[in-house]
């Protein structure tokens, strides 16, 4: 007869997986596919080794991350750069194939200061969270312009949503966005 492991269980089982892996694996060119293949050479089912990998993800585990190609459309009256037409496309081994713009004036965020850890919310749709955004498709442009502000992009708290590492005040934080020319939205984490 198999046991059924409750919730709580399971979480702290594949968080024991999780603590005893993250020194045992290669740190360098080591992707979230490469863990995957591992886990399944090993036996794990899908959704053991999917709470794993969430579980080194919030532990900060260096997977190596090249999903995404950056390409700059250049304005042909002039040299200057136009952002408005650079999108990070999603490769083939994409899985949900969605493209996020480069654009900061695409880009609508708002941040939460109250409680540990203070964080940051990212999303291209000004009413709700993106459950696919994470640090292996946020644009290489806008991980460049939201670091500035103290943002830890190499690894999302959960779905959209960034840890604020840096010294800045909220105040701060919001106005330098905005001069960055990404959109203040304050209800998205209501």
């Amino acid at each position: 007869m198999s046991k059924i492991l409750k919730l709580n269980e399971m979480d702290d089982f594949t968080k024991e997986i999780a603590k005893d892996l993250f020194n045992r694996l290669p740190k360098d060119n080591f992707s979230e596919e490469d863990f995957l293949n591992y886990m399944k050479e090993k036996g794990s089912s899908d959704s053991i080794s999917k709470e794993v990998l969430s579980h080194l993800k919030s532990m900060r585990f260096p997977f190596k991350s090249e999903r995404f190609s950056f390409a700059l459309v250049s304005k042909k009256d002039d040299n200057s750069s136009d952002w408005s037409n650079v999108i990070d496309k999603p490769t083939e081994d994409d899985e949900d194939g969605k493209e996020y713009s480069s654009d900061p004036s695409d880009w609508y965020f708002a941040v939460h200061m109250s409680d540990n850890p203070k964080c940051i919310a990212l999303t291209m749709d000004p009413d709700c969270l993106d459950d696919d955004l994470g640090s292996h498709n946020l644009p290489t442009q806008i991980k460049k312009l939201v670091k500035d502000c103290g943002v830890y992009t190499h690894c999302e708290l959960q779905e959209s949503i960034w840890e604020i590492t840096g010294d800045m005040s909220e105040e701060d934080i919001i106005r330098t966005l905005q001069e960055k020319g990404f959109n203040y939205a304050p209800d998205l984490f209501d």
